[in-house]
């Protein structure tokens, strides 16, 4: 938790994620172009984890929307 959405709360949380999930080598990040996921910090922290970056156009708001879909699914099903 923190007051602002910056580099270095992304890259803690992904730091956490990565503790506790252990993905396979060649895990894809896909995010938008917001300031806290192109920051150099975040960027060095994904490249040490060997974590593949998915970044497509900028204000495009189709570009997102398979992984949206995706996600909200993931939400909503049960095991």
């Amino acid at each position: 938790m923190s007051a602002t959405e910056d580099g270095e709360l992304v890259e803690l949380a992904l730091r956490m994620a990565v503790a506790r999930r252990h993905p396979e080598a060649g895990l894809l990040h896909h995010s938008d172009r917001g300031t806290e996921f192109t920051c150099d910090r975040y960027q060095a922290a994904l490249r040490e984890l060997g974590v593949e970056v998915s970044m497509r156009g900028t204000g495009n708001c189709w570009d997102n929307a398979a992984m949206e879909a995706e996600t909200s699914s993931l939400k909503t099903s049960r095991p």
